[in-house]
């Protein structure tokens, strides 16, 4: 396994250059049954013109989706990728014979190179994944952390890497000593949140002592660590740590994008506005649009625009509140639109006016930022950007997430924004769209004792007493 880990990195290389290869087979062969077998030059030159941007493009779109990832990943979470990253670049690669006027280039070769690569990317994939399952095993871990955030740390690894993952036992950060007696028995350290440096500081040093993989969960000051820059008082080392906030340069970049954006998105999307305007009015009483006060940078308030999703007068009796799994309030409608994102689309119009941003924290109600901020101080920093339609915590996060994991999620963006992660997370909310989970709403997950069930586990009494290992 260990020889494995280090070999990672070729490993993945040589998965990116075996899939750019399968891609490039299949427009080849697409050629060969479309002329059988004896294409004439003067088709197959435009092709071979536009090798040098498939390839570019290929390695752009197959980094991005993570098609070279294998490890812990589902084989149909795999095929959503690739189908998408494949329509891309087929548009691309379309549009490119348009430019070059390689009109020579028979439009029916992407219906059959479009098949082929598909199925072949997805077969080597499930093979990759099936692979990766048999040498990589079941990592043990062990999960730091007080007995609240344990459990919850827990849950959420066994919900998404159940058949990857072991819970093997939970430990009070206190019991250093027996860590260090169960650290050689697991393979990965899990640390949660709130836990004083100094342990943390003991618990790194110990798994790098021991060859360990460790995952942290930060808080605030720790995300902000990941942009530091190197400086120096005299011959002693610093880190610069910059405000939470984008530059009159990335503010200007950032604006000029979202208008040039929001206006392609606007004519491109006019036709399924339109079929969602008309589905909303018909299927229910109430306004098309549902405008309702948020709060964008410094804190501004402005009326975001949605296609109405619920009933008419939704909060009328119940005041304001986050919308739940298999909500009442949704209409049939509603629930379709909500698990496209297409009710989201309206906000494009606030894109254009300036109220919001393409990428950024989601626009919050000021009611509940006040709630969210009594337990969490740090939610203030969200607006010191403009609010987004979309970012990390809608593309990594579902409905469900709570506010204190997509506030992590939104600090992490405004520390690390480039222009270059503006582009990646609009292309990556495309997969999410075709993803149910993620727009799903608040939902009761089943609980760490039923999943610790499903994994053939006996359940633990209280955290750092009774071993599950045992």
């Amino acid at each position: 396994m260990k020889k494995f880990l280090k070999l990672k990195k070729l490993n993945k290389w040589i998965i990116i250059i075996i899939d750019i290869l399968i891609i490039l087979l299949g427009f080849y062969i697409a050629f060969m049954l479309k002329f059988d077998f004896n294409p004439p030059k003067r088709n197959l030159q435009p092709f071979i013109r536009l090798i040098p941007f498939i390839i570019a493009f290929s390695f752009v779109f197959i980094n991005i989706y993570d098609i070279a990832s294998v490890e812990r990943r589902r084989v149909v979470d795999m095929g959503i990728s690739i189908f998408i990253s494949l329509v891309i670049l087929h548009v691309i690669t379309m549009a490119l014979t348009f430019i070059f006027r390689g009109f020579a280039f028979p439009r029916s070769i992407f219906m059959i190179a479009f098949t082929l690569q598909f199925l072949s990317l997805i077969f080597w994939k499930a093979f990759l994944i099936h692979f990766s399952k048999k040498v990589t095993g079941v990592q043990r871990v062990l999960i730091i952390g007080n007995k609240q955030e344990s459990e919850e740390v827990a849950k959420k690894i066994l919900m998404e890497y159940k058949r990857h993952c072991q819970i093997k036992n939970f430990v009070h950060p206190t019991e250093i000593n027996r860590i260090k007696n169960m650290i050689d028995k697991v393979d990965t350290l899990v640390i949660c949140p709130k836990l004083e440096k100094d342990i943390k500081s003991q618990l790194v040093s110990l798994c790098l002592q021991k060859n360990k993989k460790i995952y942290i969960v930060p808080e605030l000051y720790e995300i902000s660590l990941l942009k530091s820059k190197f400086m120096q008082f005299d011959d002693m080392l610093g880190l610069e740590i910059e405000k939470l906030e984008l530059s009159i340069e990335d503010q200007f970049i950032k604006r000029t994008f979202d208008i040039f954006i929001s206006i392609i998105s606007i004519i491109i999307t006019s036709p399924f506005m339109i079929l969602s305007a008309i589905l909303v009015k018909f299927s229910s009483k109430g306004p098309i649009l549902y405008k309702q006060e948020r709060l964008t940078i410094n804190d501004k308030p402005f009326k975001v625009y949605k296609f109405r999703t619920m009933v008419d007068h939704a909060e009328k009796y119940t005041g304001p509140v986050l919308a739940i799994d298999k909500d009442p309030r949704i209409t049939k409608v509603g629930k379709l639109l909500r698990a496209t994102r297409l009710d989201e689309l309206p906000q494009l119009f606030n894109v254009l006016k300036g109220d919001m941003s393409i990428v950024g924290p989601r626009p919050e109600r000021d009611y509940f930022i006040h709630q969210f901020i009594k337990t969490n101080p740090h939610f203030i920093y969200r607006t010191n950007v403009k609010a987004g339609i979309t970012g990390l915590a809608q593309v990594y996060g579902k409905y469900s997430t709570s506010p204190e994991d997509k506030l992590r999620y939104d600090l992490l963006y405004i520390t690390n924004y480039s222009f270059k992660l503006d582009l990646i997370l609009i292309l990556k909310t495309i997969k999410t769209m075709f993803i149910k989970a993620s727009s799903k709403g608040i939902e009761e997950d089943k609980t760490l004792q039923q999943l610790l069930k499903e994994q053939d586990q006996s359940i633990f009494s209280e955290i750092g007493i009774t071993n599950i290992e045992e």
